[in-house]
């Protein structure tokens, strides 16, 4: 039987139409229902299938970013570690702003902070739907200000890069998961890694002590304490100390005078004697260097007052880097710390120009910021060097270059000057990651696994020893142009 969906009434299963009230059977009703249904159920499927692979899609692109955090903390420069931890202000972290010492402390710390993030592992953890976790493993630093302060003598007496490697070596891992919320819009992923949490246990708790430290001795003390200059406590202390001893000196001296002894003026003849015959030797020191009055090729003048130039106008990391110079120079701000000077590195009869500073902390002896030469009347840069990628001057005429891509792989490497480029003489290599039983190797024609000739840490030792850094005597960027 066949019922009207209209009337209800039960009609024969062949009827056409119905037999009480008239009206026409529907008979592909059932299968338009059917194909709604199908319809429904693969536009249901389509969404829930979008839905899935947008998720996947993106939970795979958030961690590719979050990933590339962990490589910059890895491989990346010292600049850019900062610009994650303090937004591109190492004040905001350790420096306090409108520090007049800030751009001397800053390379010391920058000298610092570089070995310190070869002890620090991030590992990418869980990704939900708005955060991400990391996985920090670092040394357990949060002390070390702390103990500089008490042990002030040590510390001046080993320098604050030293220093602070041993306590590198001393201190204790920590593993600390720190989870951050994150943004994930038209493909730009986001998240605060300025937090205090993250800074905290990616620094080892180094920020935080610094801070303790502030607050417990003053910023001033802290201050001078790394910068390596005395406090004002002990300033004033050998003030009272000196003061005494003249006053001692003078005293003693009234008794001679009453006593009828004479007095030998032996000071003021030790003081007026180099004003005539030292004075001389002065220059004639300096020659084998740079003699007093030799004339600077213009090429290289251009390049020095350019670096003179961006410290006087306050020049940033990028105003370097557009101007072709070295950028490290944007942590100066100060024409008297950084130099150059001239010198004929491979006996060619050509000077080079190197730029540099004398003053760097201990362990850094001999380096260079940058090497030009004129090849073929040509001004060419020679090297210039990175946080983690450093060039020497060595005894020898020899060129060295320390390079690190974080805690498994290194390479110290020895080149000499020739046609204006650097010529490859020997190698030494740690790659942890290619074998981490074996990793030291030598090479005299690359850095590639191909290139590789394993040997032990002992050859790898004797080999870096035999090549010896040179000291270096610069001339400060203030007084270029007042000869």
């Amino acid at each position: 039987m066949k019922k009207c969906r209209w009337c209800g009434y039960q009609n024969k299963p062949d009827a056409k139409f119905c037999t009480a009230c008239g009206r026409k059977f529907d008979h592909n009703r059932r299968l338009y229902i059917i194909l709604g249904s199908v319809v429904i159920c693969l536009a249901v499927i389509a969404v829930l299938t979008f839905t899935v692979l947008w998720k996947s899609n993106k939970k795979r692109e958030v961690k590719e970013q979050a990933q590339k955090v962990i490589t910059e903390f890895t491989f990346g420069e010292i600049y850019e570690i900062n610009d994650y931890l303090f937004a591109g202000k190492l004040e905001n972290g350790i420096l306090p702003e409108d520090d007049g010492e800030a751009s001397g402390l800053r390379e010391s710390i920058d000298h610092v902070l570089e070995k310190y993030f070869l002890y620090v592992t991030i590992e990418l953890g869980k990704i939900d739907e708005n955060t991400v976790t990391y996985s920090v493993t670092a040394p357990d630093m949060s002390g070390f200000f702390q103990d500089c302060m008490e042990h002030q003598e040590n510390y001046r007496n080993e320098g604050i890069a030293d220093y602070f490697q041993q306590s590198l070596e001393k201190a204790a891992l920590a593993e600390k998961d720190v989870t951050l919320e994150y943004t994930y819009e038209d493909s730009v992923f986001k998240a605060d890694y300025t937090s205090e949490e993250f800074t905290d246990a990616v620094m080892g708790g180094l920020v935080q002590g610094y801070r303790a430290s502030v607050d417990k001795y003053g910023r001033d003390a802290v201050t001078r304490m790394i910068s390596g200059k005395e406090t004002a406590a002990e300033g004033e202390t050998a003030q009272k100390d000196e003061t005494a001893a003249e006053s001692g000196s003078a005293a003693g001296t009234e008794a001679q005078a009453a006593a009828g002894t004479e007095i030998k003026a032996d000071a003021s003849e030790s003081t007026a004697e180099p004003e005539t015959g030292g004075a001389e030797s002065a220059p004639g020191e300096q020659a084998a260097e740079q003699p007093a009055g030799t004339a600077i090729d213009p090429a290289y003048a251009e390049i020095i007052e350019k670096y003179k130039t961006g410290i006087s106008q306050g020049w940033g990391i990028q105003e370097y880097a557009a101007a072709g110079l070295c950028y490290l120079f944007g942590y100066y701000s100060d024409t008297s710390q950084p130099g150059y000077t001239l010198l004929d590195v491979n006996n060619d009869g050509v000077e080079e120009l190197l730029i540099g500073e004398a003053n760097l902390p201990s362990g850094y002896k001999g380096m260079f910021y940058e090497m030009y030469t004129i090849n073929e009347g040509q001004i060419t840069l020679v090297a210039s060097s990175q946080e983690r990628n450093r060039y020497y001057l060595c005894t020898g005429n020899e060129i060295g270059n320390e390079g690190s891509g974080g805690a498994f792989n290194s390479n110290y490497a020895y080149y000499r000057l020739e046609g204006g480029v650097l010529s490859l003489i020997e190698a030494v290599i740690f790659d942890g990651m290619y074998d981490q039983d074996s990793p030291w190797f030598y090479s005299i024609t690359g850095f590639t696994e191909d290139c590789y000739t394993p040997i032990t840490e002992g050859e790898a030792d004797r080999i870096r020893q035999s090549h010896e850094y040179a000291d270096i005597a610069y001339t400060p960027l203030s007084e270029f142009g007042n000869q």
